[in-house]
């Protein structure tokens, strides 16, 4: 026949993982050559999508033969299994719509495309067995077609060469005439029943934790067992509690999952001290209703999300605290920060939740959320001093509410001005020292904060000061 030159966009592939009951998976789409790792959630497998190209992507190509296409360059993908147990999965390709392109006839019929997975005899993509299309994705599917089932043994490691080509025998025109030569858009999922739920996930070997059945508390982690850490809701049936010094100062992997002991209550001191997380955000389970001295000192993970029911966050909890991506928030449950709580914050903004009363002393002092103003809810009835020594925050906001501001509260502060609550009764001496060019407005009148605040020795430093009749 006669080879007609083309140009389609035919492969925009990812891998991902899938789980089929609670999933929640990162999407990773390259278009360049990669060599990182694509991690699957907490599934027991790892997967590694390389291609030797450039794009992943076939422009101004022609119908080719079989033999032709074997000997085009692979995607390759190589998949661990990094638990001790045997896991099934499947390897389907999805066939989805791109936003420039919405309608069904702009892209290439399934019955044109040929696809061959390692060695084996290459098949045409519409004739693979059809599945249900997952719901719920950030792209249209068109269709979805299984490739294969296979299984994989503990620790074992498969790579698969995946190839894809332009039927040698499709026309040049479809029935209604139109150019059969169009785009053709896919997405590689692997799907495996092992994923993000309670009832269905790989924990980490019981064996490896120090835990005391009586108490419920884990003291210890075998330096030898896997360096990323599920933590199991139970060891041999008895509930997990708490956790102790298990990790103290050395935690030892990148990835950290919690969410799934439901009935752990207290994160207690230095628990995780020098947790370097990347791979995911660390979920506090909402069962957890204290996380004590140091738990998170140095926190530096990806992003941290507090349980629903948290009440205390102890001192020097989260000092060093450098996570990404979104604010941290304090859930309504906590009632008090202790002193250095988030000494040095440098996360991406802060929330502080509406049932906080107490702020502890130097709780936030040295606090880098720059570009984010800080809000103290009107349930703050007492800061602590230094509190906020050396803020460099773009802006504060006390609301009413607020009764007591400790010594030496905002040293150093250069941010917007800031208002004192009418409900204000005490500010330390010191206060805002150090404030030059800041500019402090306050909700009374100068004659009524004299007789009803007790305000401390240069309390506004060299601030400039307003009251209402100023």
């Amino acid at each position: 026949m006669e080879r007609k030159r083309i140009t389609i966009k035919i492969i925009s592939l990812v891998v991902i993982g899938v789980a089929l009951i609670a999933a929640s998976f990162a999407l990773w789409q390259r278009t360049r050559k990669q060599s990182d790792k694509n991690y699957m959630g907490i599934a027991c497998l790892d997967v590694e999508l390389k291609s030797e190209s450039n794009d992943i992507s076939l422009v101004e190509v022609w119908p080719i033969t079989d033999a032709e296409g074997a000997q085009l360059t692979p995607y390759t993908i190589t998949i661990k299994n990094k638990c001790k147990n045997q896991v099934n999965y499947s390897l389907v390709l999805e066939k989805i719509k791109s936003s420039s392109y919405p309608n069904d006839s702009d892209y290439l019929k399934s019955n044109y495309v040929k696809v061959q997975v390692d060695n084996n005899a290459p098949v045409i993509y519409g004739s693979l067995p059809s599945i249900q299309n997952a719901t719920g994705e950030p792209y249209t599917i068109i269709e979805t077609r299984k490739l294969n089932n296979y299984t994989i043994e503990a620790k074992e490691q498969k790579t698969f060469n995946i190839r894809l080509w332009l039927d040698n025998d499709a026309p040049a025109k479809d029935s209604d005439g139109s150019n059969s030569y169009k785009r053709f858009n896919a997405k590689l999922k692997i799907i495996t029943g092992q994923g993000f739920s309670k009832d269905n996930y790989i924990a980490t070997d019981e064996s490896c934790f120090t835990f005391d059945s009586s108490t419920g508390i884990i003291s210890g982690y075998d330096s030898s067992c896997d360096k990323n850490i599920v933590l199991p809701r139970t060891i041999n049936g008895t509930p997990i509690k708490g956790i102790g010094e298990a990790f103290a100062y050395s935690y030892p992997g990148n990835d950290l999952v919690l969410e799934f002991a439901t009935d752990l209550e207290t994160i207690g001191i230095n628990s995780f001290n020098g947790y370097v997380g990347t791979n995911r955000d660390l979920i506090i389970p909402d069962s957890v209703t204290e996380i004590g001295l140091g738990a998170f000192y140095y926190f530096k993970g990806n992003y941290l999300k507090l349980g629903a029911n948290l009440q205390r966050i102890g001192n020097n909890a989260f000092r060093y605290y450098e996570g990404n991506n979104q604010p941290l928030i304090i859930p309504d449950s906590v009632t008090n920060i202790e002193s250095y709580a988030f000494y040095s914050y440098k996360g991406d903004g802060l929330i502080i939740g509406n049932s906080v009363e107490t702020i502890g002393n130097s709780a936030f002092q040295m606090y880098y959320g720059i570009g984010n103003t800080l809000n103290i809810p009107g349930s703050v009835k007492t800061i602590g001093s230094g509190a906020f020594y050396n803020f460099q925050g773009d802006a504060i906001i006390f609301n009413e509410g607020l009764e007591t501001i400790d010594t030496s509260q905002m040293n150093k502060y250069t941010g917007a001005p800031i208002t004192i609550p009418s409900t204000v009764t005490y500010i330390g001496a010191n206060a805002f020292t150090g404030n030059a060019g800041v500019t402090i407005n306050v909700n009374r009148t100068r004659a009524d904060f004299e007789e009803n605040v007790q305000a401390g020795n240069n309390w506004s430093g060299n601030a400039t000061v307003y009251y209402l009749d100023s």
